[in-house]
Protein backbone atom coordinates (compact mmCIF):
# COMPACT_ATOMS: atom_id res chain seq x y z
CA UNK A 1 0.00 0.00 0.00
CA UNK A 2 1.33 3.47 -0.91
CA UNK A 3 1.84 6.32 1.55
CA UNK A 4 -1.21 8.02 0.01
CA UNK A 5 -3.20 4.84 0.45
CA UNK A 6 -2.04 4.56 4.06
CA UNK A 7 -3.18 8.15 4.74
CA UNK A 8 -6.58 7.52 3.22
CA UNK A 9 -7.00 4.34 5.27
CA UNK A 10 -6.01 6.11 8.48
CA UNK A 11 -8.48 8.93 7.80
CA UNK A 12 -11.21 6.40 7.04
CA UNK A 13 -10.55 4.49 10.26
CA UNK A 14 -10.65 7.76 12.21
CA UNK A 15 -14.01 8.69 10.63
CA UNK A 16 -15.47 5.29 11.48
CA UNK A 17 -14.25 5.47 15.08
CA UNK A 18 -15.81 8.95 15.41
CA UNK A 19 -19.17 7.60 14.19
CA UNK A 20 -18.81 4.61 16.47
CA UNK A 21 -18.18 6.74 19.55
CA UNK A 22 -20.56 9.64 18.90
CA UNK A 23 -23.16 8.49 16.38
CA UNK A 24 -26.65 7.17 16.92
CA UNK A 25 -27.18 3.47 17.57
CA UNK A 26 -27.86 2.85 13.88
CA UNK A 27 -24.82 4.89 12.76
CA UNK A 28 -22.57 3.13 15.27
CA UNK A 29 -23.76 -0.30 14.17
CA UNK A 30 -23.09 0.54 10.52
CA UNK A 31 -19.67 2.00 11.38
CA UNK A 32 -18.78 -1.14 13.33
CA UNK A 33 -19.50 -3.34 10.33
CA UNK A 34 -17.51 -1.11 7.99
CA UNK A 35 -14.59 -0.99 10.43
CA UNK A 36 -14.47 -4.78 10.70
CA UNK A 37 -14.42 -5.08 6.91
CA UNK A 38 -11.79 -2.38 6.47
CA UNK A 39 -9.42 -3.79 9.07
CA UNK A 40 -9.63 -7.23 7.52
CA UNK A 41 -9.08 -5.83 4.04
CA UNK A 42 -5.79 -4.18 5.07
CA UNK A 43 -4.37 -7.55 6.22
CA UNK A 44 -1.98 -9.34 3.92
CA UNK A 45 -4.04 -9.95 0.76
CA UNK A 46 -7.27 -9.95 2.75
CA UNK A 47 -6.23 -12.76 5.07
CA UNK A 48 -8.14 -12.93 8.34
CA UNK A 49 -5.37 -14.56 10.31
CA UNK A 50 -3.50 -13.61 13.49
CA UNK A 51 -2.34 -10.23 12.19
CA UNK A 52 -5.86 -8.96 11.51
CA UNK A 53 -7.19 -10.41 14.75
CA UNK A 54 -4.41 -8.59 16.58
CA UNK A 55 -5.30 -5.30 14.90
CA UNK A 56 -9.02 -5.79 15.51
CA UNK A 57 -8.80 -7.01 19.11
CA UNK A 58 -8.46 -3.60 20.86
CA UNK A 59 -11.67 -2.39 19.23
CA UNK A 60 -13.82 -5.45 19.86
CA UNK A 61 -15.35 -4.00 23.08
CA UNK A 62 -16.52 -0.99 21.04
CA UNK A 63 -17.63 -3.08 18.10
CA UNK A 64 -19.68 -5.30 20.38
CA UNK A 65 -22.80 -3.19 20.93
CA UNK A 66 -23.97 -5.53 23.68
CA UNK A 67 -20.97 -4.41 25.75
CA UNK A 68 -22.06 -0.76 25.53
CA UNK A 69 -24.45 0.37 28.29
CA UNK A 70 -27.90 0.89 26.82
CA UNK A 71 -29.39 4.37 27.04
CA UNK A 72 -32.78 4.29 28.70
CA UNK A 73 -35.67 6.43 27.43
CA UNK A 74 -35.34 8.57 30.55
CA UNK A 75 -31.62 9.14 29.89
CA UNK A 76 -32.37 10.05 26.27
CA UNK A 77 -35.12 12.49 27.30
CA UNK A 78 -32.88 14.18 29.88
CA UNK A 79 -30.06 14.56 27.37
CA UNK A 80 -32.44 15.93 24.75
CA UNK A 81 -33.87 18.50 27.20
CA UNK A 82 -30.35 19.58 28.17
CA UNK A 83 -29.32 19.91 24.51
CA UNK A 84 -32.43 21.96 23.73
CA UNK A 85 -31.81 24.24 26.72
CA UNK A 86 -28.22 24.84 25.62
CA UNK A 87 -29.23 25.57 22.02
CA UNK A 88 -32.06 27.84 23.18
CA UNK A 89 -29.70 29.88 25.34
CA UNK A 90 -27.20 30.26 22.50
CA UNK A 91 -29.75 31.14 19.80
CA UNK A 92 -31.64 33.54 22.05
CA UNK A 93 -28.49 35.38 23.12
CA UNK A 94 -27.18 35.65 19.55
CA UNK A 95 -30.50 36.88 18.17
CA UNK A 96 -30.94 39.39 20.99
CA UNK A 97 -27.43 40.74 20.45
CA UNK A 98 -28.09 41.31 16.74
CA UNK A 99 -31.47 42.94 17.38
CA UNK A 100 -30.12 45.31 20.00
CA UNK A 101 -31.16 46.36 23.52
CA UNK A 102 -34.48 47.83 22.36
CA UNK A 103 -35.76 44.27 21.84
CA UNK A 104 -36.68 41.59 24.36
CA UNK A 105 -37.09 37.86 23.75
CA UNK A 106 -39.62 36.13 25.99
CA UNK A 107 -39.46 32.33 26.07
CA UNK A 108 -42.90 30.91 25.21
CA UNK A 109 -43.12 27.31 26.50
CA UNK A 110 -43.48 24.50 23.98
CA UNK A 111 -46.01 22.68 26.17
CA UNK A 112 -49.07 21.89 24.14
CA UNK A 113 -47.28 21.94 20.80
CA UNK A 114 -49.93 20.58 18.48
CA UNK A 115 -47.96 18.11 16.38
CA UNK A 116 -45.00 15.95 17.43
CA UNK A 117 -45.02 13.43 14.59
CA UNK A 118 -41.83 14.57 12.90
CA UNK A 119 -38.11 14.18 13.45
CA UNK A 120 -37.63 17.83 12.47
CA UNK A 121 -38.24 19.50 15.77
CA UNK A 122 -39.48 22.89 16.76
CA UNK A 123 -36.34 23.85 18.63
CA UNK A 124 -37.88 26.72 20.51
CA UNK A 125 -40.73 29.21 20.61
CA UNK A 126 -40.52 32.76 21.89
CA UNK A 127 -42.00 36.22 21.60
CA UNK A 128 -39.79 38.95 20.17
CA UNK A 129 -40.97 42.37 21.35
CA UNK A 130 -39.41 45.61 20.21
CA UNK A 131 -39.89 48.75 18.10
CA UNK A 132 -41.12 46.68 15.14
CA UNK A 133 -43.97 45.16 17.15
CA UNK A 134 -44.65 41.75 18.69
CA UNK A 135 -43.68 38.51 16.91
CA UNK A 136 -44.36 34.89 17.82
CA UNK A 137 -41.30 33.01 16.56
CA UNK A 138 -40.89 29.28 15.99
CA UNK A 139 -37.33 28.06 15.40
CA UNK A 140 -37.46 24.87 13.30
CA UNK A 141 -34.47 22.53 13.06
CA UNK A 142 -34.49 20.78 9.68
CA UNK A 143 -30.90 19.53 9.74
CA UNK A 144 -29.57 18.75 6.27
CA UNK A 145 -32.98 18.04 4.79
CA UNK A 146 -34.29 20.15 1.93
CA UNK A 147 -37.22 22.43 2.78
CA UNK A 148 -39.74 23.28 0.07
CA UNK A 149 -42.09 26.16 0.80
CA UNK A 150 -45.09 26.69 -1.47
CA UNK A 151 -47.61 29.09 -0.03
CA UNK A 152 -49.06 27.55 3.11
CA UNK A 153 -47.40 24.17 2.49
CA UNK A 154 -44.06 23.24 4.07
CA UNK A 155 -42.56 19.97 2.84
CA UNK A 156 -39.54 18.25 4.38
CA UNK A 157 -38.57 14.77 3.17
CA UNK A 158 -42.06 14.05 1.83
CA UNK A 159 -43.63 15.14 5.14
CA UNK A 160 -45.74 18.22 5.65
CA UNK A 161 -45.34 19.34 9.26
CA UNK A 162 -47.85 22.07 10.18
CA UNK A 163 -45.30 24.65 11.31
CA UNK A 164 -47.19 27.57 9.78
CA UNK A 165 -50.54 26.73 11.48
CA UNK A 166 -48.67 26.27 14.75
CA UNK A 167 -46.98 29.66 14.42
CA UNK A 168 -50.36 31.28 13.73
CA UNK A 169 -51.90 29.47 16.71
CA UNK A 170 -49.11 30.71 18.95
CA UNK A 171 -49.59 34.27 17.67
CA UNK A 172 -53.35 34.14 18.34
CA UNK A 173 -52.77 32.79 21.83
CA UNK A 174 -50.20 35.46 22.66
CA UNK A 175 -52.40 38.19 21.17
CA UNK A 176 -55.35 37.15 23.34
CA UNK A 177 -53.21 37.11 26.48
CA UNK A 178 -51.52 40.45 25.82
CA UNK A 179 -54.75 42.12 24.69
CA UNK A 180 -56.41 41.11 27.96
CA UNK A 181 -53.44 42.43 29.95
CA UNK A 182 -53.12 45.70 28.02
CA UNK A 183 -56.82 46.47 27.71
CA UNK A 184 -56.46 47.18 23.99
CA UNK A 185 -55.84 45.09 20.89
CA UNK A 186 -52.25 43.80 20.55
CA UNK A 187 -51.28 42.39 17.17
CA UNK A 188 -48.82 39.47 17.24
CA UNK A 189 -47.21 38.44 13.96
CA UNK A 190 -46.36 34.74 13.43
CA UNK A 191 -42.85 33.85 12.23
CA UNK A 192 -41.20 30.54 11.30
CA UNK A 193 -37.39 30.58 11.16
CA UNK A 194 -35.66 27.54 9.65
CA UNK A 195 -32.31 26.47 11.08
CA UNK A 196 -30.27 23.88 9.22
CA UNK A 197 -27.77 23.18 6.47
CA UNK A 198 -30.35 21.97 3.96
CA UNK A 199 -31.49 24.08 1.03
CA UNK A 200 -34.70 26.12 1.40
CA UNK A 201 -36.67 26.43 -1.85
CA UNK A 202 -39.43 29.04 -1.94
CA UNK A 203 -42.15 28.75 -4.60
CA UNK A 204 -44.57 31.21 -3.03
CA UNK A 205 -44.79 32.92 0.36
CA UNK A 206 -47.53 32.05 2.87
CA UNK A 207 -50.29 34.40 3.89
CA UNK A 208 -50.24 36.06 7.30
CA UNK A 209 -47.02 34.32 8.39
CA UNK A 210 -43.42 35.44 7.94
CA UNK A 211 -40.66 32.94 7.11
CA UNK A 212 -36.88 33.20 7.02
CA UNK A 213 -33.66 31.38 7.72
CA UNK A 214 -32.46 31.71 11.30
CA UNK A 215 -29.42 33.77 10.28
CA UNK A 216 -31.75 36.36 8.68
CA UNK A 217 -34.29 36.47 11.51
CA UNK A 218 -32.96 39.71 12.95
CA UNK A 219 -33.14 41.41 9.53
CA UNK A 220 -36.75 40.26 9.13
CA UNK A 221 -37.79 41.67 12.52
CA UNK A 222 -35.89 44.92 12.08
CA UNK A 223 -37.51 45.45 8.68
CA UNK A 224 -40.74 46.28 10.52
CA UNK A 225 -39.31 49.69 11.35
CA UNK A 226 -40.70 51.51 14.38
CA UNK A 227 -44.34 50.69 15.07
CA UNK A 228 -44.58 50.94 18.85
CA UNK A 229 -42.85 53.14 21.39
CA UNK A 230 -40.05 51.81 23.65
CA UNK A 231 -42.30 52.30 26.67
CA UNK A 232 -45.09 50.20 25.11
CA UNK A 233 -42.62 47.50 24.10
CA UNK A 234 -41.24 47.34 27.63
CA UNK A 235 -44.71 47.05 29.17
CA UNK A 236 -45.75 44.32 26.73
CA UNK A 237 -42.54 42.38 27.39
CA UNK A 238 -43.12 42.60 31.14
CA UNK A 239 -46.72 41.38 30.72
CA UNK A 240 -45.63 38.52 28.44
CA UNK A 241 -42.93 37.44 30.87
CA UNK A 242 -45.43 37.45 33.73
CA UNK A 243 -48.24 35.67 31.87
CA UNK A 244 -46.41 33.21 29.60
CA UNK A 245 -47.20 30.14 31.71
Amino acid sequence: MTDEGDSKTIRRVAELLERLANGTAEEAEQAAGELRTLLREIGYHGQTGPLVRKVLAPWEPLLDRSAVPRITPADWARRRRADRAARRKHVGAATHMRLGPAWQLIDWPLDGFAWAGTEYDVRERFLAIGPGGVYAVLIVDHGRARVTLSGDIVQIDNKRPPYLPEARRTARQASQILTAAAGSAVRVNPVVAFDGAGVISVHGLPKDCLVSGLKDLDKLLLAGGSRISPDTAEKLAAAASRLRS
